[in-house]
Order: structure tokens, then C-alpha cells, then sequence
């Protein structure tokens, strides 16, 4: 391997090590800005990956997230509101739902691994029942 290409791979390697060990603070202040804009609209849960290895862990996982929302209110102006404050450099998968939808069994096995963040809509007590 030429020269020239040992050192861009190394400065690569470099800055994925630099991202990775940043990403928890940026989860952190994601879901922290999120939690604080959203108010007692809705309520936030990790799942998935992330919440199997924990916010504060370092391995090259997305954040699952999961927004539940009361069943009278807009999706589309809670998906933008949360892209446009999504740091962009934070891999995310979003899904939106009503707090009617998590009575299905299909959602309560997804969510069966979770961290709730923010829960003004109690849906901690839903999930476990």
C-alpha cells in the first residue's frame, strides 16, 4: 500500500475513533433538546441496539427511536421538528406512533429492550402491561 494511502486510512480511522467516542454526549444532548421541545406532547423511547448496549456506550450503533404521540396529534410536524434538530452526523431510525398502536403485541415484542426517556404520556405503564 502506497504512502499516500496508509495516511488517509489512518486519519479515517482516526475520525470514526473520534466520532464513536463522541456519539453518547451527542445522544445525550439530542434526546435532551428533544425531551425539552416536545414538552407533554410526547413521549421518547430507545430501542433496538442502542438500548441493548446503553446512550453512554461507544459502539457504532444508530439510535432507534421511538416518539409516541397522543391520538389526536400531527405526525408530520413531529418527524420534521425532530430531523431538523438531528444532529447530522447521528445515524437515526424514527417511528412515529399513536399511543393507541402500542397495544399491539408486534410493538410491545419491538419494544420489550427499551430505554424511556421522556414519558408524559405514561407509556411506561402501557408497555408493561
Amino acid at each position: 500500500m502506497p504512502r499516500r494511502s496508509k495516511s488517509l486510512l489512518r486519519r479515517y480511522l482516526e475520525a470514526r475513533r473520534r466520532a464513536l467516542a463522541e456519539r453518547p454526549r451527542v445522544i445525550r444532548e439530542f434526546l435532551e433538546e428533544l425531551a425539552q421541545v416536545l414538552g407533554d406532547r410526547a413521549s421518547i423511547i430507545v430501542f433496538g441496539g442502542r438500548a441493548v448496549v446503553g446512550i453512554d456506550s461507544t459502539e457504532p450503533r444508530d439510535l432507534d427511536l421511538l416518539i409516541v404521540i397522543s391520538d389526536n396529534d400531527d405526525p408530520g410536524s413531529i418527524e420534521e421538528l425532530i430531523y431538523r434538530l438531528r444532529p447530522r452526523d447521528l445515524p437515526l431510525d424514527l417511528i412515529i406512533a399513536r399511543r393507541s398502536e402500542l397495544q399491539n403485541s408486534i410493538a410491545k415484542q419491538m419494544l420489550r429492550t427499551r430505554i424511556v426517556v421522556h414519558d408524559p404520556l405514561h407509556v411506561e405503564e402501557t408497555l408493561n402491561d
